[in-house]
């Protein structure tokens, strides 16, 4: 299993009253997973092999409301 995440954001932050005004965040990620089994069943061998990837997308945005 794997994740790969490329994201970007930005933070206002202020420095007087010590808390977040507003944040943006956005990434692309691909979650990866690999999967293999083998078995036996009535005098016959069966062999499964699986990579699947979900690729996806978030985006979040924060703002103090006064």
């Amino acid at each position: 299993m794997g994740l790969t995440m490329t994201g970007k954001g930005e933070v206002l932050w202020d420095m007087k009253s010590g808390h977040i005004l507003a944040a943006d965040q956005g990434a692309d990620f691909t979650v990866t997973v690999g999967f293999d089994a083998s078995f036996e069943t009535g005098g016959t061998s069966q062999a499964i092999e699986a990579d699947v990837e979900l690729p996806g997308k978030f985006a979040t945005t924060t703002a103090l409301k006064k």
